[in-house]
């Protein structure tokens, strides 16, 4: 949205914001909070917070920590984390998590 919210584009950010619209978002719908614990781009409190206030407003959500992992993921075994959990949570068994 070209920078951080002000009165140029404050309303983008508005529009986009998942916490803004909650009540649309059906309480069964899973949704899953998904971090980096070393993220030096996006503050780890933001994931923790938006799954606190996601849970007080009693909508379906798992918050997943990813340890030893920063913004952008590196390890395989984390990629395997990450869809597995993804896999699980919104149940798509279908899908495979291996190589």
């Amino acid at each position: 949205f070209d920078g951080v919210p002000g009165a140029s584009n404050g309303i983008l950010y508005a529009n986009a914001s998942t916490v803004s619209h909650s009540d649309k978002i059906p309480d069964d719908m899973p949704l899953v909070v998904i971090y980096g614990a070393e993220d030096e781009m996006v503050p780890t409190w933001q994931s923790k917070d938006y799954a606190a206030f996601m849970q007080a407003h009693e909508k379906n959500v798992t918050l997943t920590t990813l340890q030893g992992e920063k913004h952008v993921l590196k390890k395989r075994s984390t990629l395997t984390k990450l869809c597995n959990t993804v896999v699980q949570k919104l149940s798509l068994g279908s899908i495979s998590c291996k190589k």
